[in-house]
């Protein structure tokens, strides 16, 4: 297990790119980590204080219970694959991997045999004998990964290894990456600002934002239940649609209820362009006027504006746009902020939920 205990990070300048009293969470062997958020919450400073090419500020980081930001990087048994692969140029594919094993003397023979069993598993076998310059961008990010998996580290860093690839690429290559952590037996912790990387290959989300922690768990349940609204907005593929509830009340086909919400959100492919099934409870929005329709494929987002409110939702591309001046926004899909940004699971006063309800009814 690794464990990272109020880790932080001050500058001598004085910047705090993460924040006391500090990070604080904890790694299961094997498991795969994904920290995601967006540009300069710290994701990378935390991998590189793991790594140990940041000195840490403050906390400690231990494996398996001793203690390992004291250590120099390369008594970590740690291996990092870097955004721009870091080869050395001037050395043939199979020098960049030999090169790590020298340093950790492993005997010729056998880092001979690491070498060939990982570019096998990688199939990059016949790429060995070329140098970076004459690969492309998925190959030599390949040898890279190898490069990290023949010196057999307790732990996998990544740092947004596959942003300079296509995208095409980039999907095959994630996969790929999944599929290796499944064999290497060790822990991976994998950064990134790509909402679908972090989705697809975590087993567990770390998001940052701002040198802080917002929420951790699997990617299935920080989706769904977002603690804050920063969480809400940054994961998802699909724009997040936010409706500000004035005077503290909700107004409704039953009177006006007292409410500590200040914004209701809800995603854009949760709301409907028609009545829900079995009379659900929904919120209707009105009289709303299509701006623009953004072709997805066989998805589109259409994008409405309601006496000022903007809202987007997200239907099949065949779709008679025109239909539809109504949209049902499916009350058990809506997620609820107070004026902090923390999530809120209850009204303060209970609320039987009417069969409709009405928030915004546009001219």
């Amino acid at each position: 297990m690794l464990t990272i205990q109020n880790l932080s990070k001050k500058y001598p300048n004085g910047y705090e790119a993460i924040k006391a009293p500090g990070l604080s969470f904890s790694i299961e062997p094997n498991e795969f980590v994904v920290l995601v958020g967006p540009s300069g919450c710290g994701k990378s400073t935390l991998l590189r204080m793991i790594s140990g090419l940041e000195n840490v500020t403050g906390g400690t980081i231990d494996h398996d219970g001793f203690r390992m930001d004291d250590k120099d990087p390369a008594k970590r048994k740690i291996a990092m694959v870097f955004q721009n692969y870091a080869l050395y140029p001037h050395m043939s594919c199979y020098q960049n991997m030999m090169f790590g094993l020298k340093n950790l003397k492993v005997p010729r023979s056998e880092a001979h045999e690491r070498i060939m069993r990982t570019a096998k598993m990688l199939d990059v076998e016949h790429l060995l004998e070329r140098k970076p310059a004459m690969l492309s961008g998925g190959q030599r990010q390949r040898i890279a990964i190898g490069r990290a998996i023949v010196k057999k580290p307790n732990i996998f860093l990544f740092d947004e290894p596959l942003s300079n690839l296509d995208a095409q690429l980039r999907n095959h290559m994630r996969m790929e990456i999944k599929k290796l952590h499944k064999q290497l037996n060790a822990i991976s912790i994998y950064v990134t600002h790509d909402q679908t990387e972090a989705m697809t290959l975590a087993d567990k989300l770390v998001v940052l934002n701002k040198g802080q922690i917002e929420q951790i768990g699997s990617p299935q349940e920080v989706f769904e239940n977002p603690k804050t609204l920063f969480v809400a907005k940054f994961i998802g593929t699909s724009p997040l649609n936010l409706l500000p509830v004035e005077h503290d009340v909700l107004s409704t086909q039953e009177g006006l209820i007292q409410a500590e919400t200040k914004t209701l959100a809800i995603r854009s492919e949760d709301i409907s362009f028609a009545p829900l099934q079995d009379n659900q409870p929904s919120v209707l929005l009105k009289n709303g006027r299509l701006e623009e329709q953004e072709i997805l494929g066989s998805e589109s987002l259409y994008h409405y504006d309601f006496n000022g409110l903007k809202v987007t939702a997200k239907g099949p591309t065949n779709m008679d746009s025109s239909i539809s001046k109504t949209l049902y926004l499916p009350w058990n899909k809506l997620m609820q902020f107070d004026e902090l940004g923390i999530s809120l699971d209850t009204f303060k006063k209970p609320l039987t939920v009417p069969q409709k309800l009405s928030i915004f009814n546009a001219a």
